[in-house]
Protein backbone atom coordinates (compact mmCIF):
# COMPACT_ATOMS: atom_id res chain seq x y z
CA UNK A 1 0.00 0.00 0.00
CA UNK A 2 3.12 2.73 0.36
CA UNK A 3 4.28 2.42 -3.08
CA UNK A 4 0.25 3.64 -4.06
CA UNK A 5 0.43 6.71 -1.12
CA UNK A 6 3.77 7.47 -2.41
CA UNK A 7 2.31 7.60 -6.34
CA UNK A 8 -0.74 9.75 -5.09
CA UNK A 9 2.13 11.64 -2.78
CA UNK A 10 0.23 11.44 0.35
CA UNK A 11 0.76 9.52 3.88
CA UNK A 12 -0.87 6.68 5.22
CA UNK A 13 -3.41 8.23 7.55
CA UNK A 14 -4.60 9.93 4.34
CA UNK A 15 -8.69 9.60 4.23
CA UNK A 16 -10.41 9.03 1.18
CA UNK A 17 -11.18 12.82 0.46
CA UNK A 18 -7.50 13.32 0.86
CA UNK A 19 -6.81 10.37 -1.49
CA UNK A 20 -10.03 11.65 -4.07
CA UNK A 21 -8.28 15.30 -4.05
CA UNK A 22 -4.98 14.39 -4.99
CA UNK A 23 -6.08 12.13 -7.77
CA UNK A 24 -8.22 14.87 -9.24
CA UNK A 25 -5.12 17.26 -9.12
CA UNK A 26 -2.46 14.51 -10.45
CA UNK A 27 -4.87 13.39 -13.10
CA UNK A 28 -5.22 17.05 -14.65
CA UNK A 29 -1.73 17.46 -14.68
CA UNK A 30 -0.74 14.61 -16.06
CA UNK A 31 -3.16 14.29 -19.01
CA UNK A 32 -1.20 12.98 -22.18
CA UNK A 33 -3.38 15.65 -24.06
CA UNK A 34 -1.14 18.35 -22.17
CA UNK A 35 1.36 17.28 -24.49
CA UNK A 36 0.33 16.71 -27.82
CA UNK A 37 3.14 18.19 -29.48
CA UNK A 38 5.45 16.55 -27.16
CA UNK A 39 6.15 12.88 -27.87
CA UNK A 40 8.39 11.88 -25.65
CA UNK A 41 6.44 13.44 -22.69
CA UNK A 42 3.09 12.22 -23.83
CA UNK A 43 4.19 8.89 -23.99
CA UNK A 44 5.46 9.40 -20.16
CA UNK A 45 2.42 11.23 -19.13
CA UNK A 46 0.40 7.87 -20.32
CA UNK A 47 2.40 6.11 -18.10
CA UNK A 48 2.07 8.12 -15.07
CA UNK A 49 -1.35 8.09 -15.67
CA UNK A 50 -2.01 4.68 -15.65
CA UNK A 51 0.11 5.11 -12.85
CA UNK A 52 -2.28 7.11 -10.57
CA UNK A 53 -5.41 5.56 -11.95
CA UNK A 54 -4.05 2.32 -10.50
CA UNK A 55 -2.82 4.13 -7.03
CA UNK A 56 -6.55 5.49 -6.96
CA UNK A 57 -8.75 2.41 -7.49
CA UNK A 58 -6.46 0.31 -5.19
CA UNK A 59 -6.66 2.98 -2.08
CA UNK A 60 -10.17 3.49 -2.64
CA UNK A 61 -11.34 -0.03 -2.22
CA UNK A 62 -8.37 -0.04 0.38
CA UNK A 63 -10.21 2.77 2.68
CA UNK A 64 -13.27 1.71 2.14
CA UNK A 65 -12.61 -1.45 4.33
CA UNK A 66 -10.22 0.15 6.37
CA UNK A 67 -11.43 0.65 10.35
CA UNK A 68 -12.31 4.11 11.20
CA UNK A 69 -10.83 4.81 14.41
Amino acid sequence: MKKYFDILELNESATIEAVERAYRELSNSWRPENYQNLPRYRRKAETKLKEINEAYEQLKSYLATRPQP
